[in-house]
């Protein structure tokens, strides 16, 4: 006679051994959804501290009108999503001209060549390569940023 999923000596010792270790430091089995379920402002996205002005009440009242506007849909696949962003096209919090309502992957899809650009520079940063030019070295950045003498220069 076969041993049961149950019955087998072996899993019984280690199921034993989790409980006793629960009880000694206290620990339970969480929900792995815990965050998800949490208030959104407590599972909010990271922000850096340099922007967190720009996301205050104001931008809120903002995000909600704007995916009202859209219809709950993402503007660029069309598909409805519980989890909609409104993302920065030029990647530059202060700039509220070029924005959309987008869903996870769309905004992912959005974002990647500017992450890749950053990843590249920052690790070439790291390595001393030297630029042709500024223009070049600050190009993933928003133009807000750039010194003054490069945006003086009416390359766009």
């Amino acid at each position: 006679m076969g041993l049961r999923g149950g019955d087998c000596p072996k899993r019984r010792d280690e199921e034993g051994a989790h409980k006793i270790a629960r009880k000694r430091t206290g620990a339970r089995r969480t929900d792995p959804f815990a965050a998800a379920k949490e208030s959104p402002r407590e599972n909010a996205m990271p922000i850096r501290p340099e922007y967190r002005k720009y996301y205050d009440v104001r931008w809120r009242k903002f995000r909600l009108a704007a995916l009202e506007a859209a219809g709950n849909v993402c503007q660029r696949c069309g598909q409805a999503h519980r989890l909609l962003n409104v993302a920065h096209l030029s990647h530059d919090p202060a700039d509220r001209r070029w924005l959309a309502v987008l869903c996870p992957s769309c905004h992912a899809k959005n974002d990647t060549p500017q992450r890749l650009a950053m990843t590249r520079r920052n690790w070439a940063k790291r390595r001393g390569q030297l630029w042709l030019s500024e223009e070049i070295r600050w190009g993933p950045y928003p133009i807000r940023t750039w010194p003054l003498r490069l945006r003086q220069m009416k390359l766009f």
